[in-house]
């Protein structure tokens, strides 16, 4: 695929420690397979896209509590406020693809509380 990895790929890669059952890392899967179906020119996860996500997990622990005061204010926690919590708290530019891989395996029921489970999950799993 030119020099990236597929979102089904990369979504298996933040699912390797996540102790997830595999009844629901199925489930997760299979919504990322549907939003992101094989094609002959498919988008991707570049390099760039992995090592700066990478970069963003490497101050998930900051990037946790910022959503944690952004969530108790009230607000809503979308993919725009990710991108902005990991650019301003992690100097960290995700790219708007990886992060609607990251929300299409996440979000079980499209309410997008997802930024603050994801950051809850990465945490308890990078920190195990």
């Amino acid at each position: 695929m030119d020099g990236k990895i597929t979102e089904v790929q990369f979504s298996n890669f933040l699912l390797t420690y996540a102790g997830f059952s595999e009844q629901k890392r199925r489930k997760m899967i299979r919504r990322v397979k549907q939003k992101f179906p094989k094609s002959e020119n498919p988008p991707g996860v570049t390099y760039r896209d992995f090592a700066d996500f990478n970069l963003l997990l490497r101050s998930i622990s900051d990037v946790d509590t910022a959503l944690t005061f952004h969530h108790m204010a009230g607000a809503a926690i979308d993919q725009a406020t990710l991108k902005h919590v990991a650019l301003t708290v992690a100097n960290v530019n995700l790219s708007p693809h990886v992060i609607d891989v990251v929300f299409t395996l996440f979000d079980e029921n499209s309410e997008f509380n997802s930024a603050r489970y994801i950051s809850n999950f990465l945490c308890s799993t990078l920190w195990r």
